[in-house]
């Protein structure tokens, strides 16, 4: 989520704030305008997120250009997918007639899944806050982090259908003797007049999966610089250093003082920034390049979240996990929140106008904990003082002196 001189606000423990500690509060105040979509909050502290820190964010747009696709959009229609449930949903729907987008969230800390419902399509319309045009597809994969609505033209024989989420492998349950069980992350899609029973429908292999090389945003102005070369260019390596992931041989750990507090104090420079060798400065209004190869620790898909700004991809991933073959499209400049990377290079631009220091980290919270983070930040200076610096609210000084006092940990 864009936020423009309140990186106070972005709410990560030790990068731009001190940790709430228990008996404290703090209240998050940013400006939203010019941004609608579906995103989601959680703690940025430790993995207190997958212990159900967490919970949908939608900004509904008064202006929706695709209003006249569907009759229904509240809280009912808002689908969150982790992965420590443990009991089938129900999802019932009131009229056939009546059509509702799905806003699918995936809030959870490893596990990808693959979206469908048996003798259904849906139209993807928006991913990651980003409206597209309209894509009819049988079926999605949504990795952790991701954000994607979606509309199902209920007009099906009334019967019961069941909506599948199926979990990709993991860590989790290659390691476990008790693997996940995909039944269990199944709902129920029931028409009304169908009786109350389960589904009988049986699941067919997917014929039109959604590949993300074929969606295009309603506004897309390209990666900035075009063809030109950037002024800055990162190649960001990842290495696992067991049980540690590193980017450019430094592992994330979070600092005793919060990045933003040293930049207020002073410090601008990699050498003076804290943690060491993951924290890069970048100078004002200028065009950065970023790119992650593929060095064979990338042995599974890390989905990359970069905080405070919208990027556009120069070289996209490759997130259809049934091909073989990274894609390459036309409209790679297309814009997402999320980057998965799991084969080939990933490459995209964004320009710095947002001073502050924004953490681009894997969505996976068991590698971010491990160290699988870097911190970019953007103009030192212009956080200090200019027209796009930092406002500093009162409470926010308050935080780190409760949280000197209470002896927490940082991480």
């Amino acid at each position: 989520m864009f936020q423009h001189r309140t990186n106070t606000e972005d709410g990560v423990g030790m990068v731009t704030q001190c940790p709430i500690v228990p008996g404290e509060s703090y209240d998050y105040s940013f400006d939203t305008a010019g941004q609608t979509g579906t995103y989601w909050y959680h703690s940025h502290v430790s993995t207190q997120y997958c212990d159900g820190l967490r919970g949908p964010l939608v900004i509904y747009d008064p202006n929706d250009p695709f209003a006249d696709m569907y009759d229904v959009d509240d809280a009912s229609t808002v689908i969150t997918l982790g992965d420590w449930y443990h009991q089938p949903a129900l999802a019932e729907f009131s009229d056939p007639t009546i059509i509702a987008p799905f806003r699918l969230i995936n809030v959870s800390c490893l596990t990808y899944f693959t979206v469908s419902l048996d003798g259904h399509t849906f139209t993807v319309i928006e991913a990651d806050g980003v409206e597209h045009q309209p894509l009819v597809v049988d079926s999605l994969t949504i990795f952790v982090g991701q954000r994607y609505s979606i509309v199902v033209d209920a007009s099906e024989d009334v019967d019961n259908y069941w909506f599948r989420v199926v979990p990709g492998p993991s860590i989790v349950n290659q390691a476990s003797s008790k693997p996940a069980d995909p039944s269990l992350n199944n709902a129920i899609f029931r028409y009304e007049g169908a009786p109350v029973a389960d589904p009988t429908t049986t699941a067919t292999p997917s014929t039109n999966p959604l590949v993300e090389a074929s969606m295009i945003p309603l506004v897309n102005p390209g990666a900035p610089g075009g063809d030109t070369p950037p002024d800055v260019a990162h190649v960001l390596t990842i290495g696992l250093d067991s049980p540690n992931w590193t980017i450019n041989g430094s592992s994330f750990a979070p600092p005793s003082v919060p990045v933003l507090l040293q930049i207020l104090s002073g410090a601008s420079t990699a050498q003076d920034l804290l943690p060491p060798g993951s924290v890069l400065p970048l100078p004002s209004n200028s065009i950065i390049e970023i790119s992650i190869p593929d060095t064979g620790a990338v042995s599974r898909t890390h989905p990359f979240h970069l905080h405070g700004t919208g990027f556009n991809y120069v070289n996209p991933p490759r997130r259809d996990v049934s091909s073989p073959v990274p894609f390459i499209p036309d409209n790679a400049e297309a814009e997402f929140q999320v980057v998965a990377v799991n084969s080939g290079n990933v490459t995209f631009r964004f320009k710095t106008d947002n001073p502050g220091p924004w953490i681009l980290h894997c969505h996976i919270d068991w590698h971010l904990k491990q160290g699988l983070a870097v911190v970019l930040a953007e103009d030192p200076a212009g956080v200090v003082s200019g027209p796009d610096s930092v406002i500093i609210p009162p409470a926010w000084n308050n935080l780190c002196s409760a949280f000197d006092a209470s002896g927490l940990p940082s991480n």
